[in-house]
């Protein structure tokens, strides 16, 4: 997968807690769920420490397996800019692209809403 988000840099996943959506850089919520953990370690005990570089391409830790005619929602939390700071995405015009194992591609653009 990869995904880019205007001028924001990073998603670094918030440290502790166990909803699937905020320990994670990414989770992809399907029949059986992705998720990308830039360290490495697939569980949701890790300290968080490392960062998903927006705009880079990368694989899953745990790839997601969809059932045929499944939607997916693809969850990106704790953007941050260079000074590592979080911040909003609202108002960003976000893209990301799932590459699957048969070679294909799907990518989707979205703008969340301010609040």
């Amino acid at each position: 997968m990869s995904a880019s988000a205007g001028n924001l840099k990073v998603i670094r996943e918030d440290n502790g807690g166990s909803n699937a959506g905020g320990q994670h850089e990414v989770y992809i919520d399907a029949s059986t769920p992705g998720i990308l953990e830039e360290d490495g370690t697939p569980y949701y005990d890790d300290g968080g420490a490392n960062s998903y570089q927006l705009g880079t391409r990368a694989a899953l830790t745990e790839a997601a397996t969809l059932s045929g005619g499944e939607r997916a929602q693809v969850t990106l939390a704790y953007f941050r800019k260079n000074n590592g700071k979080t911040t909003s995405a609202a108002d960003t015009q976000l893209s990301v692209t799932l590459y699957f194992s048969d070679g294909s591609s799907t990518t989707f653009t979205f703008t969340p809403p301010g609040y």
